[in-house]
């Protein structure tokens, strides 16, 4: 998937703000820096498939943050795996607001709100 991406940057001349891919069922934020400029990868799939997807190193153990991946020029910031969740994403004229939202699990309240595990900001290039 990498190498599509860089091939529609390279063919473009442009560096995208965001990256937001699915069907993987958990939630991983990456940062991967392109053209000088530190690009978030998001993948987003945990909204409701029942068996969410294990983040693990080469060893088979939970990574250690930040995860290093030299060859892809990325690390992986931050990740959930064991909760489900969605993403909101907010346009603003600065940029982009996002927050991934955990949800209640089956054996927990549902009246319970949904948690903000990450919130972060990425300033669009028409912001810069």
């Amino acid at each position: 998937m990498l190498q599509v991406i860089d091939t529609a940057i390279a063919a473009s001349g442009r560096t995208p703000d965001l990256v937001a891919a699915g069907h993987v069922h958990d939630y991983q934020h990456w940062d991967r820096t392109i053209n000088r400029v530190a690009v978030s990868y998001l993948v987003v799939g945990a909204g409701g498939y029942w068996h969410l997807h294990e983040v693990l190193d080469p060893n088979r153990q939970p990574p250690t943050l930040p995860y290093p991946v030299p060859e892809a020029n990325a690390r992986l910031l931050s990740y959930v795996d064991d909760r489900h969740g969605y993403l909101r994403i907010t346009a603003t004229s600065g940029g982009l607001e996002v927050k991934y939202v955990t949800v209640p699990r089956a054996q927990e309240p549902w009246h319970d709100p949904g948690v903000v595990y990450e919130s972060f900001s990425i300033r669009t290039a028409g912001a810069r």
